[in-house]
């Protein structure tokens, strides 16, 4: 029996001993170097558009000239500024979606 429990302790110790030294191996650190470049400045002014969101209200000049209509189809989760030729037409809530009618054709 004692030949038994000094085996069983044995075969313990030697496990226990290997699975720490291939614990030990895995966790060496590894170092990584990131190095990132500057990008060009894509934010600011826009010089394609001619009028910006009207700060009054008043009504718009009807276009004698024959008209077309865009649609607008918002999938994301953002409001969206929609501008034709320039000048602002309205705004297009998240998930939403929207007609523009516009007479240059």
């Amino acid at each position: 029996m004692k030949k038994l429990i000094i085996c069983a302790l044995a075969t313990f110790m030697l496990v226990a001993g290997v699975s720490n030294v291939s614990y030990a191996q895995a966790k060496k650190k590894k170092t990584v170097e990131v190095k990132s470049k500057s990008v060009d400045a894509n934010r600011g002014e826009n010089p394609n558009i001619k009028t910006g969101p009207p700060t009054e209200d008043k009504a718009e000049e009807k276009s004698r000239a024959a008209l077309c209509s865009i649609f607008f189809d918002n999938y994301t989760g953002l409001y969206i500024n929609i501008y034709v030729d320039g000048n602002y037409k309205g705004q297009l809530s998240p998930y939403g979606s929207g007609t523009v009618k516009v007479g240059s054709g």
